[in-house]
């Protein structure tokens, strides 16, 4: 590859910037996770390295143009979170304080 510049080489070689490979790539992972575990978003998130599923959600939908729960729903998919909200109609399964500290904390080390 004689290329010098990563996003010309990816440009050439995929058809896409860089930047818009790396998103792509990082997303497909993500629908891996989200596909093949039943945890939460928020834990994939937190496993992720990230303090707030909010980021993750929206990164992933700008991408994907879809959430990652819409990305669940849409494929069949059923997550920890719906199905704990499908299994539990009380109040306090309508919060989601007990979902997010039943999460935990990552096991993972946060990505610099």
């Amino acid at each position: 590859m004689g290329e010098k510049n990563p996003s010309r080489a990816t440009m050439a070689g995929a058809g896409v910037h860089a930047k818009t490979y790396i998103a792509q790539r990082l997303v497909l992972d993500a629908k891996r996770l989200l596909a093949h575990r039943t945890q939460s978003v928020q834990s994939i998130a937190l496993e992720w390295g990230l303090e707030d599923a909010a980021n993750f959600g929206k990164f992933f939908k700008r991408v994907d143009s879809a959430t990652p729960g819409a990305f669940r729903l849409r494929n069949g998919i059923t997550g920890r979170v719906a199905t704990v909200r499908a299994a539990a109609p009380t109040p306090a399964a309508q919060s989601p304080a007990p979902l997010l500290a039943a999460a935990g904390p990552s096991q993972h080390p946060a990505r610099p």
